[in-house]
């Protein structure tokens, strides 16, 4: 295998829930909406037009709460890798740096903290992930490095250390049956990275059931002496996953406009399309501000000559998020040229319904911190941001719509 030196920026995100109050029947929304459905070996192909069903909604954001400060432990946040919310909201913040799990009531009031660094039981040696499962009332943190899904009680109670017989897991999955889902992200014989899903039983026990992704696009040059260098540019496509309360799992890879559901056996069983989607260009001042960043690191390496062999993308990803909410609503983040988030909303059965537009917050921080974790419940946004002190947070905000407005 070719050595392979790697440069890039890291863009999040996985968030799972979302949800907006239900709009009212729109005066354009009509029996005749032009969606194409078809059936072809046992997949259903459902193509949608450039335009929801009914008027985009705008929205605001009001901040309504706010958690963590750098001057005390049980608010001190260093790296949250995931944040969830409970049906009794109560708030959890898995930190990745840290190795715990901080959990907070609906008023911001900490309660425990989950976990800590370590090889031992209950310990953690990297904090991967994080799902809270209300219906057997335990809290399951999947460690990336030990290889385990640690698994605690609501009150706190360490309940088992659960190891998996692979390695690298950095996300997690629980299906209606108590089965896990686990993401790998591994190198390929050409040292590419790739994502594989594998299911596992409550007690560790693989199952017979995987499926491999491409992670993203990487731009690779030969180097001298046999020498790979990769970039990994932040507006190239990759892939995002999300997995709904029926055990199916949604992928997309960025480079179109296409989400593909999985049943529980890995099988394709949904396509999602949206067809005629415009794509953003890439400004030369984005180009530029990368291409700088990039050089610095390869003149470290004694390289920076190669960044003329590079090729640069003319296009930004066609999306870049995708969530499901509680009613298995599939949520898709499109990039604009607004500081603005534009969210495209297909119901259940994968019609494009409504387009949802989230300006800035009134506290004015930025919507990629907004959008990096986000947590979308009863009308408010959880999200984890930094101020302007670098000091990490979680905040909560309520989403205030703005009068409707006919979608162009």
């Amino acid at each position: 295998m070719n050595q392979r030196i790697q440069y890039g920026l890291i863009t999040g995100i996985l968030a799972v829930l979302f949800l907006v109050p239900a709009c009212g029947k729109s005066k354009n929304e009509t029996n005749e909406y032009p969606v194409k459905i078809r059936k072809e070996n046992n997949v259903i192909h459902i193509v949608n037009p450039n335009f929801p069903k009914v008027s985009l909604r705008e929205f605001t954001l009001k901040e309504e709460l706010s958690i963590g400060n750098d001057t005390d432990d049980d608010f001190l946040f260093l790296k949250i890798r995931k944040l969830k919310v409970d049906g009794k909201g109560d708030i959890y913040a898995a930190d990745a740096r840290r190795n715990h799990v901080h959990i907070f009531d609906e008023k911001g009031i900490f309660k425990k903290r989950l976990g800590k660094k370590g090889i031992g039981p209950g310990e953690i040696g990297r904090l991967s992930d994080l799902i809270i499962d209300e219906k057997n009332s335990l809290i399951h943190i999947l460690d990336g490095k030990l290889r385990k899904v640690v698994r605690y009680g609501f009150d706190g109670t360490l309940e088992s250390d659960l190891k998996l017989i692979d390695g690298a897991p950095d996300q997690l999955f629980l299906d209606p049956n108590g089965l896990y889902v686990v993401r790998y992200s591994f190198l390929d014989d050409n040292g590419y990275e790739k994502f594989k899903i594998l299911k596992y039983t409550g007690d560790g026990k693989r199952l017979p059931y995987t499926r491999e992704f491409e992670a993203s696009k990487s731009t690779d040059i030969q180097g001298e002496g046999g020498l790979v260098i990769s970039a990994s540019i932040p507006f190239v496509p990759k892939s995002y996953f999300a997995y709904d309360r029926n055990g199916n799992l949604y992928h997309g890879f960025s480079d179109k406009y296409e989400i593909s559901i999985f049943d529980a056996n890995f099988n394709i069983k949904k396509i999602i399309r949206k067809s005629n989607h415009e794509r953003l260009k890439v400004s030369e001042a984005e180009l530029k501000e990368f291409k700088d960043s990039l050089i610095e690191g390869l003149k470290k390496k004694g390289i920076g000559a190669a960044i003329d062999k590079f090729e640069f993308p003319d296009y930004h990803q066609v999306f870049t998020a995708l969530w499901l909410d509680d009613k298995d609503r599939l949520l898709v983040e499109t990039r604009t040229t607004d500081d603005m988030s534009q969210i495209d909303v297909f119901n259940s059965e994968g019609i494009y319904v409504e387009k949802m537009v989230i300006e800035r917050p009134t506290d004015g921080i930025s919507l990629r911190w907004i959008f990096y974790l986000p947590v979308f419940l009863d009308g408010y946004v959880y999200a984890v941001v930094m101020d302007e002190d670098d000091v990490m947070l979680v905040k909560k905000y309520r989403l205030i719509e703005k009068k409707s407005t006919k979608e162009k």
